[in-house]
């Protein structure tokens, strides 16, 4: 496949596949590739136009999950990049899934405290139940778990008491039927979550200019942070507010509550991270604090 070059392929759905779970997989190069693809039902996608597309930023391995296949058409755009030569051999593959679970993130979180996990995987439904098995310890059942879609859930578990290990995550779904990822997860000993802030403004601006700044945070540890929130201060008086509007209201504070984008709600999971846009006018010098971390 040759740089930046597009793709399409058409894939029919017939009325026998209607509702199931479908997942289009591009392997291309591994090391040096930067491919992209985007999945549309009943016309052609482009760059900007799509119903689903590629999951990571930057990789030679891309994958797309339906989670209930609608009968007729779908159209797949693929564009290929790669820092080594000028093309790349790929290979695709499209296929219906089993009820399973695919992959776990965080992979492992200290038996200090609970963490919550993100579930994905297929033919998901509401009323599921979700427990860790290992050889050591009594199954350890979620304490709370939310449904998103067909292919994802997060359950939190209570890990405290619980001996470190490898251990398998079984889900249940109110029918029977259960699907087992194996050594899925891994308990330390102990263990903390970590709020991690970084603040990005401008160097320099003109007077009275407004101006965006960018609070990124995540949690760099291995147990949930459950409503994290620090204060952003105006230590130069200039005002600063959620919209471009609300600066009029002369404010120096803000509280910044940060959670997961699509995430469980007041939680802060390990590996899990977001941003935070406000806005400041340069009405006096843009020197900013964030202090009063709260993690609770």
């Amino acid at each position: 496949m040759p740089n930046a070059t597009d793709l399409y392929y058409r894939i029919e759905i017939p009325p026998s596949l209607h509702g199931e779970t479908m997942l289009l997989t591009l392997n291309g190069d591994t090391l040096n590739g930067a491919n992209e693809m985007y999945l549309r039902f009943g016309d052609l996608p482009s760059l900007v136009l799509f119903d689903l597309a590629h999951g990571e930023a930057v990789s030679g391995r891309q994958e797309i999950i339906v989670p209930e296949l609608t009968t007729g058409t779908y159209y797949l755009l693929i564009r290929g990049n790669t820092r080594s030569g000028s093309q790349q051999n790929i290979r695709l593959l499209a296929e219906i899934l089993v009820f399973q679970i695919r992959k776990v993130q965080a992979a492992k979180g200290g038996n200090g405290g609970q963490i919550t996990l993100r579930i994905d995987g297929s033919k998901f439904e509401p009323g599921m139940t979700f427990r860790l098995e290992g050889s050591n310890s009594n199954p350890i059942t979620a304490t709370a778990v939310w449904y998103v879609d067909r292919t994802r859930a997060f359950a939190t578990f209570d890990l405290r008491s619980h001996p470190p290990g490898f251990y398998h995550l079984t889900a249940r779904k109110s029918g029977g039927a259960t699907t087992t990822l194996n050594n899925a997860f891994q308990i330390e000993s102990g263990g903390s979550p970590l709020l991690l802030t970084n603040f990005t403004a401008p160097a320099n601006t003109r007077p009275r200019q407004i101006v965006a700044l960018q609070v990124d945070f995540s949690n760099g540890g291995n147990l949930d942070l459950l409503n994290p929130s620090v204060i952003l201060s105006s230590l130069g008086g200039a005002p600063i507010a959620w919209t471009i509007q609300g600066l009029d209201e002369q404010k120096t504070e803000l509280e910044l509550f940060f959670a997961e984008k699509s995430g469980p709600p007041g939680i802060l999971r390990p590996g899990s991270s977001g941003s935070v846009i406000v806005y400041a006018r340069a009405d006096a010098a843009l020197f900013f604090t964030l202090i009063n971390a709260e993690v609770k």
